[in-house]
């Protein structure tokens, strides 16, 4: 059947190609032709097609976040990924594509801005403020913090990295 049409499109571009007398003529029968040849071929997609094809459109569609949206967004996922991770479940984790480790006092850190929140939270703790829970921006990911205590001692910090177009999908 696609033989068919691809005979009909060549003489009929062959015809309308000898009678045209101009350049914009010709690309005027060139687009009619295509125009025609889409037209023709039908292309239907099945129901799942149609709902992948959907999804992805609504991934794409630009959506106008505010900062402060993206800071919420990050808090109420690193505390669901955090609680997830102590209950041994870590599919969100998964889900999102997302970093989660501990720095402990004395670990040396691969990330500059890790160990900046570290001391952050040090020097929290020598001067009598309470320890919570953070997010800090590094880059293309969010970073969500929380103090790890033992004994009621502080012995270091859960670090979650969130990558922002993960935030984004999700708001």
């Amino acid at each position: 059947m696609t033989c068919l049409y691809l005979r009909k499109f060549y003489l009929l571009k062959f015809v309308l190609l000898r009678e045209a007398k101009s350049i914009s003529m010709k690309s005027n029968v060139y687009m009619l032709l295509c125009l025609l040849l889409l037209a023709s071929c039908g292309g239907s997609i099945s129901d799942e097609q149609r709902k992948s094809l959907q999804q992805e459109m609504k991934d794409r569609e630009i959506k106008k976040v505010q900062e402060e949206d993206i800071v919420a967004k990050t808090f109420e996922l690193g505390k669901e990924i955090h609680r997830q991770y102590l209950s041994g479940n870590d599919s969100l984790q998964k889900t999102l594509k997302t970093d989660l480790y501990i720095i402990e006092k004395g670990d040396s850190v691969e990330k500059k801005k890790d160990w900046e929140i570290f001391e952050a939270y040090e020097y929290s703790l020598t001067n009598g403020a309470p320890l919570s829970d953070n997010v800090q921006r590094d880059g293309e990911e969010m970073i969500y913090t929380y103090p790890l205590v033992i004994e009621d001692e502080f012995a270091g910090i859960y670090v979650i990295r969130i990558p922002r177009k993960q935030l984004v999908l999700n708001l």
